[in-house]
């Protein structure tokens, strides 16, 4: 039988450590959204050859997803709505990587021997991804442990200062990045900028408003949101000072309707 010899474990090292990511006693939206791109990052470093296929170059970022979230991703990068069934349908999305424990070997008596052979192969590459999952999510959790101070995180930590057993990596980003969602005065001041540059003719249209809707997103935990209106009037004043937009921009605003409908 074809066998594969076990490797022997490395430490994981990641491209980002702690300390360039520390969050303070009162983290603000920008130091939990550098925290957030971190441990992407690192995830994003490695490869995964998914069992049974031959799939390579998954990188585990699936470990901070749910299945649901790893589907939406998926469809949304596929220009899919996710709200229309029938495209939903018809669409291909790989199935979501659980990695799971395989347990014991167990070949069937009608393999052949080409067969027993590739079910080995498949088998070991399993436990070995499983094997590194458990390793990579521990060492992110060790991670996080240098990086966030325990005031920030006493209610998902035990008496003996571990994370419980039932938190997961997402529960934990997801924690941070909702309660400590507040920017910072220079924070803004850095948004303002962004949001008011002018049309870029090297771009299009939809690049030039996506741009303003990011500013939009950025500046939603701040005290001073960005409204659609704003944002709106911002976009079509852009245009106006284009001397061959200047005919839409009036046009568009007369009718007082999407400026990127139609284009």
């Amino acid at each position: 039988m074809l066998t594969i010899p076990p490797r022997p474990s490395k430490p994981i090292c990641f491209i980002n450590k702690a300390p360039q990511y520390h969050l303070s006693a009162e983290p603000t939206s920008g130091e939990t959204q550098r925290l957030v791109r971190a441990i992407i990052a690192n995830c994003k470093g490695f490869n995964c050859l998914i069992t049974g296929t031959s799939v390579d170059g998954i990188n585990w970022i699936f470990i901070l997803e749910t299945e649901d979230a790893w589907i939406l991703r998926h469809l949304i990068n596929q220009n899919i709505d996710p709200s229309d069934q029938v495209l939903v349908a018809a669409a291909t999305v790989l199935a979501y990587p659980h990695c799971a424990n395989p347990g014991e070997f167990q070949p069937l008596e009608s393999w052949s021997i080409t067969k027993l052979q590739i079910e080995n192969i498949y088998h070991t590459r399993a436990i070995a991804n499983y094997t590194f999952k458990s390793r990579l999510i521990r060492a992110i959790f060790d991670e996080l442990k240098l990086a966030v101070p325990n005031g920030i995180i006493a209610d998902h930590l035990d008496e003996d200062d571990n994370f419980l057993p039932n938190i997961t990596i997402s529960d934990i980003l997801g924690f941070l990045v909702d309660t400590y969602n507040q920017l910072t005065p220079d924070e803004i001041s850095k948004i303002h900028p962004t949001f008011n540059m002018p049309f870029d003719t090297a771009g299009t249209h939809g690049d030039h408003f996506k741009r303003l809707q990011n500013c939009q997103a950025k500046m939603v935990p701040s005290n001073e949101p960005i409204l659609d209106a704003t944002m709106m009037r911002v976009y079509l004043g852009h245009f106006e000072k284009i001397p061959y937009m200047i005919t839409n921009a009036t046009k568009w605003k007369k009718q007082a309707r999407d400026p990127l409908e139609n284009l």
